[in-house]
C-alpha cells in the first residue's frame, strides 16, 4: 500500500488507484465516461469493418483500409487499459506504437494500391520530377536538395524509408521495456543520464523520416489520385503521430518541472501519463469519426470510371464524385452484367438514367499486385 503522504517514484498499482478513486464521485464518473468513450470508438470501428467488407470488393485494399481505421480503437483501448492498470502504461504504449508503425507503412502501400501496383506508379509518375525538399527537411536544407524521377529503384527506396519505422520504433520500445523491467527506465523522466530522452528522440526521428517518405510520395500523387482523397486521409493519420508525440513530450516536461503536481497516490510522472491516456481516449473518438468519412466507403476508395465521358485521362465530375477517365480504362464489350473485366481488373458498374442519358460508372476493385 502506497503511503498517502509520499510521492516516491514508482508505478501505481490498480489496487492503490481504485482505493483512491473510490473516495471521489467525480473521479468515478470520469473513469466511467472515458470507458464508455473508448467502447464507443471500438464499436464504431467494428461497424466500419462490416461496412468495408460490403462496400470494398478488392480484398487487399479492404484489409489496408481496415488497418488504417484500426489505429484509433487500438490507441483508445490501450489507453483505457492504462486507466485501470497504470503500471501497464509502458506496455500499452508499446502495443499502440507497434500497431501505428505498421499502419504507417500500410498507408504507403494503400497509395500504391490506388495506382494499381508498383509498375503503375512508375508508369504514371515517370515524367514527374519530385523535389526532395519536402517537409520536414524543407526548413533546414531546401536549396541543394535535388529533384528525382520515379523509377523502380527510387520507389523501392521510398518504401524502405517508410518501412524502417515498422522495425525501429518497435525495437526502441522493446529496449525501453527491457530496461523498465530492470528498473533502469522511467517513462517521462527527462534527464541527460536517463534512457527515456534518447529512446524518445530516436523514435521521433524514425517517425519523422517515415512521414518524410510518405509526404514525398503524397505530393507527387495529389493530382493523379485526386479522386481518392488522399490528402485528408494522410492528414488524420499524420495528426495522430504529431499530436500524440507532442502532447506526451509536453506532459513529460511539465511533470519534470512539477507543474503537474506530485499528489498521492500519483507521482508527477504517473499523473502525467494518466492525463495523457485520458486525452488520447477523447482524441481517438474524434479521429475515429473522421476516419469513417474517408476510409470505410466506396467514394474515395474505389476507382470510378465514366465510360461516356470524354477520353484523355482527365478528371470529370459525376455528381459528388471526381471521376477518372482514360482510353485504357474504357471497357469494351457489352455491359449487361454486374461485373466486367477491364485490363484484367474486376470492375463493378452502376447505371444511372438522367434526362434520357445513361451514364455508367465502374467501381474498380484493382486486382493488380500492390
Amino acid at each position: 500500500m502506497a503511503a498517502t503522504n509520499s510521492c516516491a517514484m514508482g508505478d501505481l498499482t490498480s489496487e492503490e488507484l481504485f482505493e483512491d478513486i473510490g473516495k471521489s464521485a467525480a473521479a468515478i464518473t470520469a473513469i466511467v465516461l472515458l470507458t464508455a468513450t473508448s467502447i464507443l470508438t471500438l464499436a464504431m470501428f467494428i461497424e466500419s469493418v462490416f461496412s468495408a467488407n460490403k462496400k470494398i470488393p478488392n480484398s487487399r485494399r479492404r484489409v489496408r483500409l481496415i488497418i488504417m481505421m484500426g489505429i484509433y480503437p487500438t490507441m483508445s483501448v490501450t489507453s483505457m487499459i492504462s486507466l485501470y492498470v497504470p503500471a501497464a502504461h509502458l506496455l500499452n504504449t508499446l502495443v499502440a506504437s507497434v500497431y501505428f508503425s505498421v499502419a504507417l507503412f500500410q498507408f504507403l502501400m494503400l497509395i500504391i494500391d490506388y495506382y494499381g501496383g508498383k509498375a503503375a506508379v512508375v508508369e504514371k509518375l515517370k515524367d514527374q520530377r519530385i523535389s526532395l525538399a519536402s517537409p520536414p527537411l524543407t526548413c533546414c536544407c531546401p536549396c541543394w536538395m535535388p529533384k528525382i524521377t520515379m523509377t523502380p529503384s527510387n520507389l523501392r527506396n521510398l518504401r524502405r524509408i517508410v518501412m524502417q519505422v515498422a522495425f525501429i520504433r518497435p525495437l526502441l520500445f522493446f529496449i525501453s521495456l527491457v530496461l523498465w523491467t530492470d528498473g533502469k527506465y522511467t517513462h517521462g523522466n527527462i534527464a541527460i543520464d536517463e534512457p527515456y530522452i534518447y529512446i524518445t528522440t530516436f523514435s521521433a526521428l524514425s517517425g519523422l523520416l517515415a512521414l518524410y517518405g510518405i509526404i514525398l510520395f503524397l505530393t507527387a500523387s495529389l493530382e493523379p489520385l485526386r479522386s481518392f482523397r488522399i490528402r485528408p486521409k494522410f492528414f488524420i493519420v499524420q495528426m495522430v503521430l504529431i499530436l500524440i508525440s507532442t502532447q506526451n513530450l509536453i506532459l513529460a516536461i511539465l511533470a519534470d518541472v512539477y507543474v503537474i503536481p506530485c499528489v498521492a497516490p500519483f507521482s508527477s510522472d504517473s499523473r502525467a501519463n494518466y492525463i495523457g491516456d485520458m486525452m488520447i481516449i477523447v482524441e481517438m473518438l474524434f479521429f475515429s469519426v473522421l476516419s469513417r468519412m474517408y476510409f470505410r466507403g466506396r467514394f474515395g476508395n474505389i476507382d470510378l470510371i465514366d465510360v461516356n465521358a470524354p477520353m484523355g485521362g482527365r478528371l470529370t465530375s459525376y455528381g459528388p464524385y471526381a471521376v477518372v477517365t482514360s482510353d485504357q480504362e474504357k471497357p469494351s464489350g457489352p455491359h449487361d452484367g454486374k461485373e466486367v473485366e477491364v485490363n484484367g481488373n474486376a470492375q463493378f458498374k452502376v447505371e444511372n438514367e438522367k434526362s434520357g442519358d445513361q451514364t455508367t460508372k465502374l467501381e474498380q476493385g484493382n486486382a493488380t499486385e500492390a
